[in-house]
């Protein structure tokens, strides 16, 4: 099994990754579960998560990591 770290991440760039795809929070709750934790920087995403959320709001994986 494999398991992957957790990534430090800037949680303002989760939120506006979201709202920049038109997404509420409780729509993308649905979809990444943890996602208001990770935007309120008390939990981190893994790679694979974050692969999901470029892929579903549509922008590279790098935005993430900006400072």
């Amino acid at each position: 099994m494999t398991t992957y770290e957790p990534l430090p991440v800037t949680p303002e760039l989760i939120t506006w990754a979201r709202e920049h795809a038109g997404f509420s929070l409780d729509a993308a709750q649905r979809k990444f579960g943890k996602i208001g934790q990770w935007e309120a920087g008390e939990v981190l995403p893994t790679y694979p998560q974050l692969e999901g959320m470029a892929e579903t709001f549509k922008v590279p994986v790098a935005v993430f990591f900006f400072p």
